[in-house]
């Protein structure tokens, strides 16, 4: 994310006019539904991968990173996708 809010003008990595679709969401208030791609912040980085069921058990779900196929844990934060681009 990168470039200018189209609400304020502010860089909008600083911006805090985004709306909430757009903003990290603590895993302690949320979690994001199942198998949708998300961006998730993990240690001090941001990956891309989805919320996935993982096992036998009813509730057992993991991170799992979209690039390596890996299963992540210590994700604090998520957020969904935002919108593709517009042309214009």
């Amino acid at each position: 994310m990168s470039g200018e809010c189209e609400d304020c003008g502010n860089h909008t990595l600083e911006c805090d006019c985004l709306c909430d679709d757009h903003k990290w969401i603590s895993v302690k208030d949320r979690l994001p539904e199942v198998d949708v791609e998300i961006l998730f912040f993990c240690g001090t980085r941001i990956r891309f991968g989805e919320y996935v069921w993982y096992g036998l058990n009813e509730g057992d779900y993991r991170w799992r990173d979209a690039v390596f196929g890996d299963y992540l844990i210590d994700i604090t934060h998520w957020m969904p996708l935002p919108e593709p681009p517009k042309d214009k």
